[in-house]
């Protein structure tokens, strides 16, 4: 039988591959035993987490916003100043 590793916090386990998504439900990370890099994260579960991810991705979201203006601009500028050539 196949098994995998899933650690939260301190606490690292190793439990039937069939049972790694009733375990990420849990809030258990998948990792790599060998490496200890997290193959697949546990969904975000509790409200403040979740409220912190919605704020990080809202400013990400505005500054990509802002940089895709700012690129069009330029572009704009470039293609009008070599047609006037």
């Amino acid at each position: 039988m196949e098994t995998i590793t899933v650690v939260r916090g301190n606490e690292e386990l190793d439990v039937p591959a069939d049972q790694k998504e009733r375990y990420k439900k849990l809030g258990y990370h998948v990792i790599d035993k060998k490496t200890g890099k997290v193959l697949e994260k546990a969904p975000l579960t509790d409200v403040a987490s979740l409220q912190s991810l919605v704020v990080k991705l809202e400013n990400e979201n505005k500054e990509l916003k802002a940089e895709i203006q700012k690129l069009k601009k330029d572009t704009t500028k470039k293609a009008s100043t070599s047609t006037k050539e």
